[in-house]
């Protein structure tokens, strides 16, 4: 399996090989679910908070006499059954991390990558650059490449021109390798690689990573 190399205007500059490691991966349909959940739920900040009758603010008088009112025995306007009251049982800061091995990581970017070059998803552009900062260059490289309607644009180092160029297009994300999400490998129609992360990606077979870290 290979990968086609184009130039910023759509001209066919090369090819490059894929590693077997990334092309056929092992099938597995809960390795990219547990990834992506584990991946969704480390971005939550958990951080819903309600008071307990023991936190809210008043209630230490005896709101009427135990006996002789005809109405129900209360002791405390911080109870949960009254308005303004306590909250039983609500949300509390809490971590929803959630870890998964390195193995893991890679085996289910190796399954999304393979499945975006079965269906030849995945270009290479050399030079994946652009000269200042404007938009209009950006959606005419992406019309020369025939990219689809949600691209993932994956770098090897840092390129403002690019960011910043592509920032107000909703359909396209900029990210270096290292930090991609796999959920946004799931969600791109196309993948454009610049020649340097092709490189560590497809030629250095599994040394690529998942969320920045290994």
């Amino acid at each position: 399996m290979v990968v086609p190399v184009l130039t910023p205007a759509g001209e066919r500059k090369g090819e490059m090989p894929v590693p077997q490691a990334l092309a056929e991966p092992k099938p597995s349909a809960h390795v990219l679910w547990q990834v992506v959940t584990a991946q969704q739920a480390n971005q939550r900040l958990g951080a819903a908070s309600t008071k307990t009758r023991s936190e809210v603010r008043g209630g230490g008088r005896k709101p009427w006499r135990q006996k002789g009112t005809g109405r129900a025995r209360h002791g405390s306007r911080r109870s949960p059954i009254w308005v303004g009251g306590g909250i039983a049982h609500g949300p509390k800061p809490r971590s929803w991390r959630t870890g998964v091995t390195q193995k893991m990581r890679r085996h289910a970017f190796a399954l999304a990558m393979a499945a975006k070059l079965r269906q030849e998803k995945v270009t290479v552009v050399d030079p994946l650059t652009v000269d200042g900062y404007d938009v209009k260059v950006v959606l005419e490289m992406l019309a020369s490449v025939n990219a689809g309607q949600r691209v993932l644009v994956l770098l090897h180092q840092p390129q403002q021109t690019l960011y910043k160029s592509a920032g107000n297009l909703r359909r396209v994300k900029v990210r270096l390798l290292p930090t991609v999400e796999l959920a946004e490998v799931l969600w791109a129609d196309s993948v454009l690689l610049s020649a340097e992360a092709a490189h560590a990606l497809l030629e250095e077979g599994a040394r690529w990573r998942v969320n920045g870290k290994s």
